[in-house]
């Protein structure tokens, strides 16, 4: 099958058989010249009113492509997702249920898909009206909407790679992440 030009074998991600039971689950796929990786958001569909999300699946090698990361214990909206100039970083918005205090947590997370690693960024609302924007080869910032700025749940935040916390795709692939965040509530 093919999407967005990358000829894959999709059926063999987690959860894309939602698609034979719902037939009207969406694709989004962005992809990367230079670090010749790509970004597909899938088996997206409404999980509560006006709000669509679906799963994440990140390939490298266009040519012959392989499966870097695969994700379906968090779950990410419908956005163009963020590359870094170079294509070494991908940021994007996420959203994990915590069941034990009832609460959607909002991550930022940042994947190094040349190092396979990633870190993540809680702001303080739980909004995805986030844009990214990279400023220098180490640094991004996030800016937030006017709506946070004035109700005083976020501002504009630079971020400086170096001083995140990083771990190995592994560690969001077994649900090591979700734990951590789990620990943090």
């Amino acid at each position: 099958m093919e999407i967005g030009g990358w000829q894959y074998d999709y059926t063999s991600l987690k959860d894309w058989d939602g698609h034979e039971a719902y037939p009207w689950h969406l694709e989004k796929m962005a992809w990367h010249e230079k670090s010749d990786t790509a970004c597909l958001i899938y088996a997206i569909g409404e999980v509560r009113m006006g709000m669509e999300m679906g799963y994440l699946a990140v390939l490298h090698t266009k040519s012959q492509p392989q499966l870097l990361l695969n994700l379906t214990s968090l779950l990410f909206p419908i956005q163009e997702p963020f590359y870094s100039q170079d294509g070494r970083y991908l940021l994007l918005k996420a959203q994990v249920y915590h069941k034990e205090s009832d609460r959607i947590h909002c991550p930022i997370l940042f994947l190094d898909v040349i190092e396979k690693k990633f870190a993540s960024l809680m702001m303080r609302g739980n909004n995805y009206s986030y844009q990214f924007e990279e400023s220098s080869p180490k640094q991004f910032i996030i800016r937030v909407d006017e709506y946070q700025k004035q109700q005083g749940y976020d501002a504009d935040t630079s971020i400086t790679l170096d001083d995140l916390l990083w771990h190995p795709f592994s560690d969001l692939e077994n649900n090591v992440y979700q734990n951590k965040l789990r620990d943090k509530v």
